[in-house]
């Protein structure tokens, strides 16, 4: 009986902003990416500085790209939570999920979803990193037996400023489509690694110029021709896309020890 087979190329969808063809195609048009011998850059290597690009914007801008549920443990601070209910997160919060209160494992009290509120932009590309507790909805029936538990549940009503790791709070974080400001940055410094790399590839590594004479034909080449490239991608980064990303996303940092 004849059987046909199918043959397709596939890859498997990764978390990069970038792919090594738009990497290429965006960044490193009319550079070759090839050694002497005709050798490519492989995928894996594009696919590393990719990787290694983004894992740096998002330490620097203290941001998660892909959109996830992300929970961390954050302290007491009653001024805080007396005069204006809110606790400051690591990250942006587009949607909070779940607030409790802990003291060491004994947990005290837990908020209703209704009651966790966060602050946005309406394009949806600017979430700030307050959560707010204001109650609302069907839950301001709640008493307060509802809401507290545990063997002491009002310690922290007794005059305590700071309680260490007391809150633990769950929320959603990310993009679900990363600014085009984002992924230019991440495209810059990924393709300064292979400007790098392709320079050492196009002559020997550590050799920076070469000359050849025969019979009064000369050939010169140098590996400095990209020198122009990386350092308005330099001035670009330094200059404008980092510190602007930093202003808008970042901002100021406070925290409370």
């Amino acid at each position: 009986m004849p059987t046909i087979t199918l043959k397709s190329k596939h890859e498997i969808t990764s978390e990069a902003l970038l792919s090594p063809q738009e990497l290429s195609d965006i960044y490193l048009f009319g550079i070759p990416i090839k050694d002497r011998n005709g050798a490519l850059i492989s995928n894996e290597t594009f696919k590393f500085y990719i990787s290694a690009a983004q894992e740096q914007l998002e330490n620097y801008l203290a941001l998660k790209f892909k959109k996830q549920v992300y929970t961390e443990t954050l302290s007491y601070a009653a001024e805080e939570f007396y005069n204006w209910s809110y606790l400051r997160t690591t990250y942006p919060v587009v949607c909070p999920l779940l607030l409790e209160g802990f003291l060491n494992t004994t947990k005290q009290v837990t908020y209703p979803k209704e009651w966790l509120t966060a602050k946005k932009s309406s394009d949806g590309t600017l979430y700030h990193r307050n959560l707010y507790i204001v109650p609302a909805g069907n839950a301001t029936g709640l008493t307060q037996a509802q809401l507290f538990t545990g063997l002491i549940p009002n310690l922290s009503y007794l005059g305590l400023a700071r309680i260490p790791n007391y809150w633990n709070v769950t929320y959603v974080t990310g993009f679900s489509k990363v600014p085009y400001q984002l992924v230019d940055i991440v495209g810059k410094l990924a393709s300064l690694n292979i400007f790098c790399l392709s320079g050492d590839l196009i002559l020997s590594p550590g050799i920076a110029s070469f000359s050849l004479g025969i019979d009064g034909l000369s050939q010169s080449m140098s590996a400095k021709a990209y020198d122009g490239r990386i350092q308005s991608m330099l001035t670009d980064l330094t200059q404008r896309l980092l510190p602007e990303a930093r202003d808008y996303y970042r901002g100021f940092l406070f925290g409370v020890c």
